[in-house]
Order: structure tokens, then C-alpha cells, then sequence
């Protein structure tokens, strides 16, 4: 039996006219067929039961975060029939993104990344049935939280997600940094790329460790700064001290330009 795939139109991707224009006519391209839908208001239960490695305490950011996100409004479950239905529906969720993604927590769609998570999301979202892959799963082994993040209670964590994403629903991502650094008067500037390879609480952790002179939740304000805009000011000052953060972040892939006033 041909297996059949599995989108999910997030809370930002299930309401949009143009969304839904641009899902159909993809959907269309790739000749798949909605077999069964369904429109759900996910609870933070259910967040975790589709991404299990939210779970866990490895990633209490980006699970805080998520569960804010995924439950601010209705998201539509589609599964797909049609020819290699589970590599259509990942191109699909490419393209869509293409177009519509800010930044993780803010990307429209999902698709399942393979066989397991498609197993499991199915299960989940059409059934009500947990079915978790096994630990051999690549996100079940992704680094997480490291580092002097790790002393960081998670009441505190959880305070930081609903103080930025209160600020997210108030002001748009521009309400989220308005009080971040500009660099103005610095005589030189380190800042942040977007495309961080890690977890985004690996990131915010090597992050938190190279300014000690930063608090933890300015960083992840800079962090998702960086994301969303595509760039963000993380330290300020001489030209040395510019190249040492640039450094320490580069030996973890992660992308620092140092700028002149």
C-alpha cells in the first residue's frame, strides 16, 4: 500500500486566504489528494505528542516557545494520497515556506521529516493515539539546553516565553526587540546571522555563555532578532573584543559579522 503523507497548517498557515491559495495549487502541482481533514485546536498536550523531543528538558526554550505558537489559534490536519505522497508533501511544505517562513516559530506548515514521525504524527492527529518514535530518532538526540542555561530555572523559563510571545501578539516581532541594542556610538559592533545549524537552545546556550555580561532572556531576544531580521547586535566595543565573540560562536557554526561604525 502506497503510504500517504501528512501536512499540518499551523496556527499562522490554517487562516491566511493566500495560504490557502498557495497549499491548494501545490497540492494540485503535485498531484495529491486530501484524503481526510481535520481542524484542531491544539492544547500544549498535543504539542508535545507531535514533537516528542519537546518533551523532554533538553529543549525548554524552543518547547515554551512552540506551545505558545501552536496554540494561538486553530491548525487543519491534511493527509495526502497520491504517487510518493511523503516526498511531495515535503516539497510542498518547502515551497509554501519558501514564501511565508520568519523563523521557526512563525513557518505556516509542517511536514514529517520520515517514516517515524510521520507514523507518529498520523497516529496523533487522526487517531488521538500516541505512538512516539523510538530513541534511535534523530530530534531525540538533537543537543539542547548546555551550560550556565542549564542553572536557569524552568519557572523562569517560562515567564521569558509568555513575556516574548506577549509581546509578539501585542506588537509583531518588532514589539519583541524594541528594547534591543542598536549599536549607536560603538566604535565596533558584533552581530548575529540568522542560519544557526544547532537546536535553538544549543544556540541560545553557547549564546548566553560568550556574553557573560547579558541576561538570559535578552539573549533569546537577540537570538530570535538574528532569525527574524537577519541580524542582531550582541556586543558592542573594541575591535579585539568584537573578534573574540566572533570566534567563540564560530567554533560552534554559528555566524557573527563584525562591523564598523
Amino acid at each position: 500500500m502506497t503510504p500517504e503523507g501528512v501536512l499540518l497548517l499551523k496556527p499562522d498557515g490554517a487562516a491566511p486566504d493566500a495560504v490557502r491559495a498557495a497549499l491548494d495549487a501545490a497540492l494540485a502541482r503535485h498531484g495529491l489528494s486530501v484524503a481526510s481533514q481535520r481542524v484542531l485546536q491544539l492544547s500544549p498536550e498535543d504539542v508535545v505528542a507531535i514533537w516528542p523531543m519537546f518533551g523532554g528538558g533538553a529543549h525548554p526554550v524552543m518547547s515554551a516557545l512552540y506551545r505558545h505558537y501552536m496554540t494561538s489559534g486553530p491548525s487543519e490536519a491534511l493527509l495526502l494520497g497520491g504517487e510518493d505522497a511523503p516526498a511531495r508533501c515535503a516539497a510542498v511544505k518547502a515551497e509554501i515556506r519558501s514564501t511565508v517562513e520568519v523563523c521557526a516559530i512563525e513557518n505556516a506548515i509542517h511536514a514529517p521529516a520520515d517514516a517515524q514521525e510521520r507514523a507518529a504524527n498520523r497516529a496523533w492527529l487522526f487517531g488521538g493515539a500516541t505512538a512516539l518514535p523510538d530513541r534511535s530518532w534523530p530530534d531525540w538526540t538533537k543537543r539542547g539546553r548546555s551550560g550556565a542555561a542549564l542553572a536557569i530555572p524552568d519557572a523562569e523559563i517560562e515567564r521569558i516565553a509568555a513575556a516574548i510571545w506577549a509581546d509578539r501578539v501585542a506588537g509583531g516581532w518588532a514589539g519583541v526587540f524594541r528594547y534591543l541594542p542598536d549599536g549607536a556610538g560603538a566604535p565596533w559592533r558584533a552581530e548575529l546571522r540568522p542560519g544557526d545549524p544547532n537546536s535553538i537552545d544549543l544556540g541560545l546556550s553557547l549564546l548566553f555563555d560568550t556574553l557573560p555580561g547579558c541576561d538570559f532572556e535578552t539573549c533569546v531576544r537577540l537570538y530570535l532578532q538574528a532569525e527574524v531580521a537577519g541580524r542582531a547586535i550582541i556586543a558592542t566595543g573594541s575591535r579585539g573584543a568584537m573578534e573574540a565573540v566572533r570566534d567563540a560562536l564560530a567554533r560552534h557554526r554559528m555566524i557573527v559579522d563584525i562591523v564598523a561604525r
